[in-house]
């Protein structure tokens, strides 16, 4: 019966990645039994139906006799697999997770005001009076990650007092201040200013409030070009750059956890998209077996005519296959013209249908405009394409020579899908085009 169980398991898992993520194990009814994160999804997963570790392992055995089934979902960044993996606990209280299912792993990141009038960042896991809060984050180990990444763009104190006062009298800055990553408030009332405007932009940073400080820099970038002080405004632009990463990469607790409540949702959201697709491509061969419906999103990214650059990420079944996702250095261009860019990447691309398998879908970031400059190139490879474009979610695709608009729903879940897949895509390229701008400066 053991031995069942695990060959039904390990096929399961053989369909896993190993990307990182959030992996859970059900029961018959598809009740959570637990909930696990892991770099690795699929070697972790491996963990589970090793004969050896579940002899030394009672409960896992236990759970294992259990399990029926083993969803999973990736994630992109460590602050998201430790929030979604924690929030399932917290909601669903599986039964072999002993730990977690209550408030006090959880922490806050707190701003407090120091009696030498600087503020400094720190965590605590209760509120007082004197102080500013955001969160709850799972464990200190998510904050920091949070921390770790905000002070490489905005330096800040997070020293205690005493150690301020330390180097205070030593009248030099701490290896922190020596690195850029605090203003150093201990060495004088300018430190201090500096260190106390730098805290009041990450406030805003973890409100959400991004506009406001990139309308900011965008003006000083701006005035350094002018000015013909290029290696300020170059500062500036790269700085941006990473705000932008940076952007995308945080979100709220709330935000991070939207899609929890679809996790069995995948294939109802496929079901809908290929009826919708079917509708209005009747005459395109499209692939109706959801486990091997693919969907191809492509997006380009710049900031300036600098570095350009492609990106395409994959679902198959729904799910985002890491092994088809590429990216692309824009070649034939020198000045910013997306349009341009899109046409070189879905040439390059199609070079390779036969290595890479043939898209049943493919889905570009913008409106009629966008898919109008491709369309043609599609439609030579009997290839099914669309556009989304971003102010209201508004699909667009051509059908008999002429473009049609498609208005959806917010709470399709179709529509869900195919923006859930926009923002991978996006995520994927920015973060290319990051890598290269730190190599070419």
């Amino acid at each position: 019966m053991l031995q069942d169980t695990i060959k039904k398991l390990e096929r399961q898992i053989l369909k896993v990645p190993n990307d990182p993520g959030i992996y859970l194990f059900k029961d018959t009814n598809k009740n959570i039994l637990y909930v696990g994160k892991a770099v690795k999804l699929r070697t972790r997963l491996r963990y589970y139906v090793d004969k050896y570790i579940l002899q030394k392992n009672p409960k896992t055995l236990k759970m294992i006799q259990e399990a029926v089934y083993i969803d999973y979902f990736l994630t992109n960044t460590e602050v998201e697999a430790l929030v979604k993996k924690y929030k399932l606990i917290k909601k669903y209280q599986p039964s072999y997770n002993v730990s977690l299912k209550d408030d006090k792993s959880y922490k806050l990141i707190e701003i407090i005001k120091s009696a030498d009038d600087s503020y400094k960042i720190g965590t605590a896991r209760k509120k007082s009076t004197k102080a500013s809060y955001f969160g709850p984050f799972p464990s200190s180990r998510a904050i920091n990650v949070v921390l770790r990444d905000v002070r490489k763009l905005i330096p800040y104190r997070n020293c205690s007092d005493n150690k301020f006062f330390r180097y205070k009298k030593l009248k030099k800055p701490c290896l922190y201040g020596h690195l850029g990553l605090c203003p150093a408030p201990c060495q004088g009332s300018a430190e201090i200013l500096e260190n106390n405007e730098n805290v009041a932009k990450i406030k805003k940073f973890l409100r959400g409030e991004y506009k406001t400080i990139l309308k900011g820099m965008r003006s000083r970038m701006g005035y350094y070009s002018k000015n013909m002080e290029y290696e300020n405004a170059a500062e500036i632009r790269d700085k941006l750059a990473y705000y932008d990463y940076l952007s995308q990469r945080y979100k709220s607790t709330e935000e991070l956890l939207e899609d929890i409540g679809n996790l069995d949702n995948n294939n109802k959201a496929l079901e809908e998209l290929i009826r919708i697709i079917n509708f209005y491509f009747k005459k395109k061969d499209t692939n109706d077996s959801l486990d091997k419906f693919r969907i191809e999103f492509y997006d380009i990214s710049n900031l300036g005519d600098k570095i350009i650059v492609g990106s395409m990420i994959t679902l198959i079944g729904g799910q985002f296959d890491k092994n088809f996702y590429r990216k692309f250095k824009i070649r034939k261009q020198t000045v910013q013209d997306d349009f341009r860019a899109m046409q070189e990447v879905l040439n390059r691309r199609f070079l390779h249908l036969r290595d890479w398998g043939i898209p049943d879908l493919l889905v570009i970031d913008g409106g009629k405009g966008q898919l109008s400059k491709i369309v043609e190139l599609t439609e030579q490879k009997n290839i099914s394409a669309i556009s989304l474009a971003k102010k209201n979610e508004t699909v667009y695709l051509r059908k008999e020579g002429k473009y049609v608009r498609v208005d959806l729903p917010l709470s399709n879940l179709a529509l869900k899908l195919l923006i859930k897949g926009r923002n991978e895509v996006h995520r994927f390229g920015l973060e290319y085009n990051r890598k290269l701008r730190k190599i070419s400066n």
